[in-house]
């Protein structure tokens, strides 16, 4: 029989509607096509779930960020003395002639002292802040510090005692956001009451900002201490703190033995940092959370002298998050979405 173009048409039908090749091409057009109104949906969602966080960036820089509570820190300078060589320039026969001769110097030095025993005990009130549709988790908390000091000792750099300068001694305590400080903060130092000034440059609570290179000066409070000679040393001291924040709050463990507890109205609280908390407690009503941290824990020593040593690193707290919201559950059900239409056209495929 000829091959008339109507049979050719018949035969290439037979070809289109047998062909195992046409149908996984038809099959795979119609999944690319499908998929792409889901990859919209997906674009959107991101792109609201990124201005979600964006709001609640904003909720923060107006209320008060993430906090991180560091010290206190004790810091007494000295006057350090040593001999060095020192030229001297005189005329001689219309000459300049150097002359080196070795000379008693001295500088002003810091020394630095963390405390034997540290206790923190915090709780947060926290609250959800909305706008529009979004949500943030903001707090506020009450944080009484209670730290315990040993006489300190200058015996390894052999300094005077009066090379001491106790009357410029001072108390540091360290605070991530000051704007979250309700109240002037004082510290009761053997019974006796400091004020505290602010401080937005102190390098031993600095966080690095994205590289190794470029570090941000730290923000705290600064007390200074009402000694005048060695006798006044008290090594009790107290502090109540009440400080806003949002989403997180973390401690330093920079006592010898440092023991936290933190608790609060809050049923979805996450424990982060370098340590975890021992038998922490979490229902409907709230949780409520114990740390206990060693100084062989912890990356710094318990007191250093003349050289300044960062504190960061050895944080721990809690995250107040709030419950899947609806853009991570849209975003699974768009996953899933892909799923059931790739499964759809397989399973028609088996079929025929």
């Amino acid at each position: 029989m000829e091959n008339t173009p109507l049979n050719l048409i018949e035969r290439f039908n037979r070809w289109l509607s047998e062909s195992i090749m046409v149908k996984l091409a038809s099959i795979g057009f119609l999944i690319l096509i499908l998929l792409i109104p889901s990859a919209w949906v997906e674009s959107i969602i991101q792109e609201r779930e990124s201005r979600a966080d964006a709001v609640v960036e904003e909720i923060a820089s107006k209320w008060s960020g993430p906090q991180t509570i560091n010290g206190p820190l004790l810091i007494i300078p000295y006057i350090y003395r040593y001999e060095a060589e020192v030229e001297h320039e005189r005329e001689v026969n219309g000459k300049t002639i150097i002359e080196k001769k070795k000379e008693m110097q001295e500088s002003i030095l810091r020394a630095y002292f963390l405390p034997e025993k540290l206790d923190i005990n915090a709780t947060v009130d926290p609250e959800v802040r909305h706008r529009g549709i979004f949500e943030a988790a903001v707090y506020k908390s009450t944080i009484v510090l209670k730290a315990s000091f040993n006489t300190p000792s200058f015996e390894s750099q052999k300094i005077a005692d009066a090379d001491i300068l106790w009357a410029d001694a001072q108390m540091v305590v360290g605070i991530k956001d000051l704007r979250g400080i309700n109240d002037n903060p004082t510290l009761l130092v053997g019974g006796k009451t400091c004020a505290g000034e602010p401080s937005n440059n102190l390098s031993y609570f600095s966080q690095y900002n994205g590289d190794n290179n470029n570090r941000l000066g730290g923000n705290g409070v600064i007390v200074k201490l009402p000694w005048k000679t060695a006798a006044d040393f008290s090594g009790d001291v107290t502090m109540k703190l009440p400080l806003k924040g949002s989403s997180s709050l973390y401690f330093t463990p920079v006592g010898k033995t440092t023991d936290v507890s933190l608790s609060g109205p809050w049923a979805d609280p996450s424990f982060d940092g370098n340590f975890l908390p021992s038998d922490p407690t979490i229902n409907e009503q709230g949780f409520s959370a114990t740390w206990k941290i060693l100084h062989y824990n912890r990356p710094f020593a318990q007191s250093w002298f003349a050289e300044e040593k960062n504190l960061t690193g050895s944080d721990f707290g809690a995250k107040l998050l709030i419950p899947v919201d609806q853009y991570q559950k849209s975003m699974r059900s768009a996953k899933y979405g892909v799923l059931v239409i790739m499964l759809t056209f397989v399973s028609l495929f088996m079929v025929e």
